[in-house]
């Protein structure tokens, strides 16, 4: 298929490609279109090449696949980008393609330290979908696109992430939002990835724990949070038991004075409380 340029036929064009049509990441800007690109003609010294050199044209059709986006650098100087797959004729003089891939990619990333809004260091893995919607970025913007994309993705993790605490009841956080948590960074991270062209199209943690030098320490004090919880519980609990008791004593008539009442209660509790086997004693 020859570029409606030269042929003036635009019924053969392909369907635009798939990337065009993704719904832009919260918190992203509208996205510039690359310019199309004159193939047979992309500059006055290239035309008149190829005019005195007819034979160079035997090499001159180049294939571009699908989900794939090729910018045209005439003489060094960019003029286009082809967005749309094919096989089309270029002008081989002073002229060179480069292929961007736009297909969906992943990139991971593991155990990045991040500092969370109590000062806690935690420890988060992560992967990120991302895709390229502007080629002429992502080659010329940019040393290396995919690179950036991890390097950006570090960084934005970092950001966001130390917004939130890693754990807690009264606000979002780490563990009890972690939706949220996500937002945060692809939003930042768009931010950081729109100079090379590339979109993001979904951010997920895939681990989160603390860091190795606290992980102890944060060990025993959820645990001694497990055990408060569970003394209190235990403690009303008993004194519920114990009230209900002695109500239930005077209900059925049995009379028991109020020295009686109170070693009651005060057996019960202990007996309830206990976190050992209690043996029963009778004073003699």
């Amino acid at each position: 298929n020859l570029p409606p340029d030269c042929s003036g036929d635009t019924s053969n064009m392909a369907a635009p490609n798939a990337v065009d049509s993704m719904p832009l990441a919260p918190g992203q800007s509208s996205e510039e279109k690359d310019p199309d690109v004159n193939l047979c003609c992309p500059s006055a010294l290239s035309c008149c090449l190829a005019a005195m050199l007819p034979c160079a044209w035997f090499g001159a059709c180049r294939v571009i696949e699908p989900n794939t986006h090729a910018v045209l650098l005439s003489w060094g100087e960019y003029k286009g980008t082809l967005s749309q797959e094919g096989c089309y004729c270029i002008n081989p003089c002073g002229n060179s393609l480069d292929l961007v891939s736009t297909k969906v990619q992943t990139t991971d990333f593991k155990s990045v330290k991040v500092i969370d809004k109590n000062g806690t260091p935690v420890n988060m893995d992560g992967v990120v979908s991302w895709t390229v919607f502007s080629a002429k970025r992502a080659s010329l913007d940019v040393q290396n696109h995919a690179y950036f994309v991890r390097e950006q993705a570090a960084g934005a993790v970092k950001q966001a992430a130390g917004m939130f605490p890693f754990e807690s009841t009264e606000e979002p956080s780490m563990r009890t939002t972690p939706d949220a948590v996500t937002e945060a960074i692809q939003t930042t991270l768009q931010e950081r990835v729109n100079v090379a062209g590339v979109r993001v199209v979904n951010f997920a943690i895939t681990d989160l724990s603390y860091a190795p030098e606290i992980a102890q320490a944060m060990l025993v004090r959820q645990q001694a949070e497990a055990t408060l919880k569970a003394r209190k519980i235990i403690v009303e609990g008993a004194v519920t038991i114990a009230t209900k008791a002695v109500e239930q004593l005077k209900d059925n008539d049995i009379s028991i004075n109020n020295e009686t009442q109170g070693d009651l209660v005060r057996n019960l509790v202990t007996v309830l409380c206990s976190d050992r086997g209690v043996q029963p004693t009778m004073g003699l």
